[in-house]
């Protein structure tokens, strides 16, 4: 595999310096040399930055406060492309990841050299993920919770841990930071991949697995739910990735009635809990 020379790994990161030196130890132990690991700090405050000092080989960039998940891959994927690589592994920090991890997943790029490779991941619930598929016109959401047998075809997973070519990149463009800053980033990259005729695959034989969870609802108030750029309820993202699953506005306004209701019931749950909340202090 004469190109894994050209692989970056990328992290994106927030005031995390265990578990941001925990993945990057994990990606030294793996069985496939040469790779360049970018570490995308949000202006951490912690010693996240220091880590260049215990780790020199890598690369730590410090993307600045304003950058959430979205704008943080963006800038890891700039570096990675200045420094011509030609193939991108975006990977969270809180993940125990198997030693051939980066190994299996080369082989498959070599079998499927244009397309998006995910892992399967355990989460925290005990449940297995692989991946999403939308099914029929109204674009139903289904997980898939059995580890396949075999590699098969998805239309998104989470940001967790995919490979891909830094090619795809540059023909469907960066993240829209100010549109999907957070939650959703991800799914806007399978999505929009797809529409441009990349296929996204699930493999079988590899796992991850989470070791933490962002309790998402009680960061924000009932005032800033729908705004605030690290929202699970950001109402711009919801917009522009209904747009791109749906590919126009009318279909999504109209054949996406269900994941409205679906968005509206779920708004309506986390507001109820914020005022249960509120009203306890």
């Amino acid at each position: 595999m004469k190109q894994h020379s050209k692989l970056s790994v990328i992290i994106p990161t927030f005031n995390r310096y265990k578990i941001t030196r925990g993945i990057i130890h994990q990606l030294q132990q793996q069985d496939f040399p040469g790779f360049q690991i970018i570490v995308s700090d949000s202006g951490s405050t912690d010693g996240t930055q220091d880590l260049g000092k215990e780790f020199p080989e890598i690369v730590i960039l410090n993307v600045g406060a304003n950058k959430w998940w979205s704008g943080a891959i963006n800038e890891g994927i700039l570096y990675a492309q200045k420094i011509k690589s030609n193939l991108l592994l975006i990977i969270n920090d809180d993940l125990i990841i198997p030693d051939n991890l980066i190994a299996r997943m080369m082989e498959y790029h070599q079998e499927y050299p244009e397309t998006l490779i995910t892992t399967a991941q355990l989460e925290l619930s005990g449940l297995i993920y692989v991946g999403s598929q939308f099914k029929g016109v109204f674009r139903e959401r289904v997980n898939i919770r059995n580890l396949p047998n075999k590699v098969i075809n998805i239309d998104c997973s989470n940001g967790c841990c995919m490979l891909i070519p830094a090619k795809i990149f540059e023909k469907i463009g960066l993240v829209d930071e100010d549109k999907i800053p957070h939650i959703g980033g991800d799914l806007n990259i399978y999505l929009r991949a797809q529409k441009f005729g990349y296929q996204c695959i699930a493999v079988p034989d590899l796992l991850i697995k989470q070791t933490s969870h962002t309790d998402y609802i009680n960061k924000f108030s009932a005032r800033t739910i729908l705004n605030h750029p690290g929202s699970a309820m950001h109402f711009k993202t919801y917009l522009y990735n209904g747009n791109a699953l749906y590919h126009s506005w009318g279909k999504f306004i109209f054949l996406g009635i269900k994941n409205h209701f679906i968005y509206i019931k779920t708004l309506a749950i986390i507001l109820i809990k914020l005022s249960g909340a509120s009203k306890l202090k």
